[in-house]
Parts: C-alpha cells; sequence; structure tokens
C-alpha cells in the first residue's frame, strides 16, 4: 500500500536541466548543484545532463518513460508558487502541473501566489507571523493535511484550530525581517 497520502511542492526546481543555467547565473556552481543532486562528478557533461534529467520530475513525465501502473501510484500533488520568486520561476511548477495532467497524474492542483518571492512562503511569511489570523500557505498546506490524514489526532486538530482563529506571534521585527529578505540571495 502507499504510505504517501499526498505531496505538497513549494517552489520547487523541478526541471534541472531547464533552470541549471539561472542557478549558475545566480552563483550556485556546476560543482556545487551536481554535488546537491549526488550526480556523479566525475562523469561527462553529457551524463551529468542525463542524471539531472532523471531527477527531473517535468522530464521524466514528459519524456514518458513511467508506465501507466507507476504513475497510478503518484500520490496526489499540490504545487505551491510565488509568482515573484527569482530564484525559480512560478514556471516551473506551471510546466510540471501541466506535464502531470498530460501523464493523467490523479489529483493535481496548482496555487500561485501573487507578490511572493523563493522564500516569503516558508521564511518571511511565518517569521512574520499572521497576526489577522490569515496566513494563505499555511492555510493551504493544513488543508491538503487534513484531507489526507487517515486518523485526527484531536490535540493536533484543536492547535491547528487554535492557529488559524488567534494567528502566530511575530517572531522578529518587521523591519530586520524585510531587511534579511533584500540580502538573502535566493
Amino acid at each position: 500500500t502507499l504510505s504517501i497520502r499526498a505531496f505538497i511542492g513549494i517552489s520547487g526546481p523541478f526541471d534541472m536541466i531547464k533552470y541549471g543555467p539561472h542557478f549558475h547565473s545566480r552563483g550556485l556552481g556546476p560543482a556545487i548543484l551536481n554535488s546537491v543532486f549526488g550526480c556523479n562528478t566525475s562523469a561527462s557533461d553529457a551524463e551529468i545532463d542525463e542524471q539531472l534529467a532523471g531527477l527531473s520530475p517535468t522530464l521524466v513525465l514528459k519524456q514518458k518513460i513511467l508506465s501507466e501502473e507507476a504513475i497510478n501510484y503518484i500520490p496526489p500533488l499540490i504545487f505551491c508558487h510565488g509568482k515573484a520568486d527569482k530564484t525559480v520561476s512560478f514556471e516551473s511548477s506551471v510546466d510540471l502541473y501541466r506535464a502531470c495532467q498530460q501523464a493523467e497524474c490523479k489529483v493535481v492542483k496548482l496555487k500561485l501566489y501573487e507578490g511572493k518571492s523563493h522564500t516569503d512562503p516558508i521564511i518571511e511569511d511565518p517569521m512574520l507571523g499572521n497576526v489577522n489570523g490569515h496566513d494563505e500557505l499555511i492555510e493551504d498546506i493544513l488543508t491538503v493535511v487534513d484531507a489526507f490524514e487517515i486518523k485526527q489526532d484531536p490535540e493536533i486538530t484543536t492547535s491547528r484550530k487554535l492557529v488559524k482563529r488567534r494567528g502566530q506571534p511575530r517572531l522578529a521585527p518587521k523591519v530586520c525581517l524585510r531587511l534579511a529578505a533584500f540580502c538573502n540571495p535566493f
């Protein structure tokens, strides 16, 4: 049986061949990138590209190398991406979403967030807190988690309701977080 209930991809680089040159231009050199993805660094450039292509879900789906049976094992997929992301364009999530639709993966959703950068949804927004009781990404993630959970733990459910109702406190002064966001290379 499948133990992964759903996959939520947030601001993902889902096509390493397409986005590799962009990462190199932002200071993430080929040696570092290849090391991060576990590529054989003594391999030729063509072999490394082949390894990166195999780690790129968009390319794997577009090349139609997965059997129908394998595609049926893919859990429901949800992609979330900020439209102001300069590190990995939101088009990365759009491309994978379209490839999943063409491959007829089940329950594929795409949510794009206006004005959000690569790190806003995962660093700046949570640290800024949601004093008005609203953090769109967190609410979207909790909705997915709640929908695919087999057994609800009453303590966790109560805590989620409190987070949604009361909001999360700010963890640092807003000016410090904005300065950090400005300096952040991602």
